[in-house]
């Protein structure tokens, strides 16, 4: 198996090999659905900020190369057997020896985390949450979206340094159109922010500066990033919460989201 840099016109092969096989639980990749059109748009988004997608060559899998913090998110398709997954990591690893690969599956994907795990790869259990969408209360003031030079990384560095984006990504990204970056400011000081997508609607990070929590920062900028989600068309949203978060379990269930299933982060260090 050889890896190689994706081309425009792979992306609908891609997109529609990791939608079919996201059908079934035990090939699934976590947090990317089933629907064609959505992922031929992330991929696009990926590849149009400067082609960071690879592939091997036989469209066995795609993952997007993220440089600032030093990792591969592995999209999928992964294969049929271990065999195909060991050869794809090896390849991975060649290319980009001291990347670390990141995996967010189903549960269900025993192939997956078995071969991840095999190798010293760690996992963290997450619930993947859902909630309907619906016209939302007056949005508080203090939250808009995104400026440049607004220092968000630090705050995002600080409450998820280990996360598959860092924060320099998370504030490229929303500049670029690839995700939606909100924060909540009072005064001079950024207090909390939250990064999601519309179209679908997920929402992949929202923190809080520690000294600000228990002031309902956190609620109002999830009532933002949900009805902006519900003007741009989405009739749901989805977030993943880590198993070993009860409080995020708890304050996501306050807000309407209930547990639609279960997933597995794998991280294998470079």
């Amino acid at each position: 198996m050889t890896i190689r840099s994706i081309k425009a016109h792979d992306i609908p092969m891609i997109a529609s090999a990791i939608a079919g096989r996201n059908a079934s639980p035990q090939e699934r990749c976590g947090y990317i659905g089933t629907d064609i059109e959505s992922i031929t748009r992330y991929l696009n988004e990926i590849y149009e900020d400067g082609g960071s997608i690879v592939m091997s060559r036989d469209g066995l899998a795609a993952g997007d190369v993220i440089d600032d913090n030093r990792s591969v998110e592995v999209i999928g398709p992964y294969g049929d057997s271990l065999i195909a997954i060991n050869e794809l990591i090896d390849e991975l690893r060649y290319r980009h020896p001291s990347y670390d690969l990141l995996f967010f599956v189903d549960r269900e994907n025993t192939k997956v985390i078995e071969a991840v795990t095999a190798l010293g790869g760690t996992s963290d259990e997450h619930w993947e949450m859902e909630r309907l969408l619906k016209e939302e209360p007056a949005i508080d003031p203090h939250i808009r979206p995104y400026r440049r030079g607004e220092f968000v990384y630090h705050l995002h560095d600080e409450i998820f340094p280990r996360a598959y984006y860092a924060g320099r990504s998370l504030e490229e990204m929303s500049l670029s159109d690839q995700g939606k970056l909100a924060v909540y400011r009072d005064g001079s000081d950024i207090l909390g922010y939250i990064f999601y997508q519309t179209n679908p609607a997920y929402i992949d990070f929202l923190g809080v500066r520690e000294s600000a929590r228990k002031r309902g920062i956190g609620s109002k900028l999830l009532t933002y990033a949900c009805h902006d989600a519900w003007q741009a068309g989405d009739s749901q949203v989805q977030m993943s919460v880590r198993k070993v978060n009860p409080a995020g379990l708890a304050f996501m269930e306050k807000h309407g989201f209930t547990i639609a299933e279960e997933n597995i982060a794998l991280r294998l260090r470079g």
